[in-house]
């Protein structure tokens, strides 16, 4: 009121904070379900909504701050009208932004993104939301394994100590010494036990984290530094290819992503990221990648204080396979079903592998891929099971074969004679395995078996004769250093393998070569045998 008692028209701007704060709360609001909402319908991963969402933010506060200030402090209210015209593009921009980066993901996968089909309760462990593939008869996948890391310089700075520590605990080799190589930019851990020259560059020693370059064993070279990097660059070429190109719809590794887990491997687990994981996840692939745990996932040192939860870094990277269930788990996948199995920590005894996986016991396990297959056995649309476990079933390599006690390749035969009788019919059945550095081929009661160990780590040249091995199918002319992975595609009843090799003795230092090795499972005549592909 005035001095004669009347009363005073109340000045609009008086409410206009209120009014600003009330569309700040809005905005944010509707960003947040915005974003929420397009996360849900797309099934993507929420790093590509981070940036939009700060731009929705940061609209919020320039329509709060300036349009409020225009208001309240100038009379011209076109000023106002600027920032109330910024916070709508900025807006608008940043629902376009979010929309193309969630839909990114979904549209590069190359999989149906309609929601997984409604399953009934069956055993724990068995993954629901692995969308399909857009043809349920006509897909691929790829299988290598065995990519772990070697030692080498972890941190950005001159560690040589260090890395000379980790020589002497890795190979027991007290006497380990670093030592100038030839004069040629290069330097040496010479290991007597085991015959080894470990070589890395001088240069680069002395300045960031670098890879061995080679490891000779006897004067023989069994590793290249840059071989792991041509499996990964190429399992991602083919995740991201048009079906035409070769497509890969998933891919599966057989273990042993790294030398050590827990938090003193942490330096590893962030190379291997580096290198690819975090590719995979830019490319929206990551949901696409399903591991097994190798021993080397469950080797941590004894002062380490994940030696309790040695498979913590694991799970980490891969929240999409923990079920709960142990490490073991399995999906359908259009016309095949997938399960992954966890053989445990290195362990032999007396020419023969023992299966010590320490989440679960061997025969709970076998106890829980009963209730698996039975669950396959009433599914008339599966036509092929994928098996994939880290030790192998039969093997002629440096480190032995299961022991029978603790091999499920029997229990796998007995599915596949079952389920012939009972649909007259034959499925296919596939194990993949690692744990070898190599790559060796089998078959056996009518199931192949695959030593997918040739993944990058150092190479394994030896030929054993273990007890009750079938007839090995992939070398012919003696075994030489060759880096490869597996390419399976499904045509309805069909299954064709491609084998992708690096020899790095070859051309240009490393020589791609492809292979096939064809095996009609049902209908037409079989042939078997391994050709350069066209």
């Amino acid at each position: 009121m005035d001095n004669n008692g009347e009363s005073k028209p109340k000045d609009e701007r008086e409410d206009l904070p209120k009014i600003d704060a009330l569309c700040l709360f809005l905005a944010i609001v509707f960003s947040g379900f915005t974003v929420a909402y397009l996360s849900v319908i797309t099934k993507s991963q929420i790093d590509n909504t981070i940036i939009p969402l700060i731009l929705i933010l940061i609209a919020s506060i320039i329509i709060v701050g300036g349009k409020g200030a225009g208001r309240i402090f100038s009379a011209n209210p076109r000023f106002s009208n600027f920032y109330t015209s910024i916070f709508i593009i900025f807006l608008c921009l940043s629902i376009l932004l979010t929309t193309l980066g969630l839909t990114s993901c979904s549209s590069s996968s190359g999989t149906t993104e309609a929601s997984p089909q409604k399953r009934a309760a069956g055993p724990p462990g068995i993954l629901k939301n692995v969308a399909g593939p857009e043809n349920p008869e006509d897909y691929s996948f790829v299988v290598f394994g065995d990519t772990r890391t070697v030692l080498f310089l972890a941190k950005e700075k001159n560690n040589k100590k260090e890395i000379m520590e980790e020589i002497r605990r890795r190979y027991k080799e007290k006497e380990a010494k670093l030592t100038p190589d030839d004069g040629n930019n290069l330097e040496s851990f010479i290991i007597n036990k085991d015959n080894l020259r470990v070589i890395y560059r001088k240069d680069k020693m002395q300045k960031r984290s670098e890879w061995p370059l080679e490891i000779k064993r006897d004067g023989k070279k069994i590793y290249d530094g840059e071989a792991q990097n041509k499996i990964y660059a190429k399992v991602i070429e083919l995740l991201g290819a048009a079906r035409a190109d070769g497509r890969a719809d998933l891919a599966i590794h057989t273990g042993d992503l790294v030398l050590w887990s827990g938090r003193k491997g942490e330096a590893y687990w962030d190379d291997f990221n580096r290198r690819f994981y975090e590719k995979l996840k830019k490319r929206c692939f990551s949901d696409r990648f399903y591991p097994v745990v190798g021993n080397h996932e469950n080797w941590v040192h004894e002062d380490d204080e994940d030696y309790n939860d040695k498979t913590r870094m694991f799970y980490k990277y891969f929240k999409h396979i923990k079920t709960g269930s142990g490490h073991d788990y399995a999906f359908e996948y259009g016309s095949g079903y997938f399960i992954f199995l966890c053989t445990g920590t290195y362990a032999e005894r007396t020419g023969a592998s023992i299966w010590e996986c320490e989440a679960r016991p061997y025969f709970q396990q076998v106890g829980w891929l009963n209730e698996v297959l039975e669950e396959v056995k009433n599914k008339e649309d599966i036509k092929h099971l994928f098996v994939t476990y880290h030790k192998p079933s039969y093997t002629l390599s440096e480190h032995p074969p299961l022991h029978s006690r603790y091999d499920i390749s029997g229990l796998l035969s007995k599915f596949k004679r079952e389920m012939k009788r009972s649909r007259a019919r034959e499925i296919s059945v596939l194990v993949f395995n690692g744990h070898n550095h190599t790559t060796e081929v089998f078959k056996k009661e009518g199931i192949r078996f695959f030593v997918l160990g040739g993944g990058g780590a150092p190479q394994d040249f030896s030929r054993k004769k273990w007890r009750d091995q079938p007839k090995e199918l992939y070398w012919k002319n003696g075994r030489e250093e060759r880096y490869t992975f597996l390419q399976v595609g499904v045509m309805n009843d069909r299954v064709e393998f491609t084998m992708h090799e690096f020899h790095p003795a070859g051309e240009g230092r490393f020589k791609y070569i492809k292979r096939t090795l064809r095996e009609v499972q049902i209908g037409a005549k079989k042939t078997a045998g391994l050709r350069r592909a066209a």
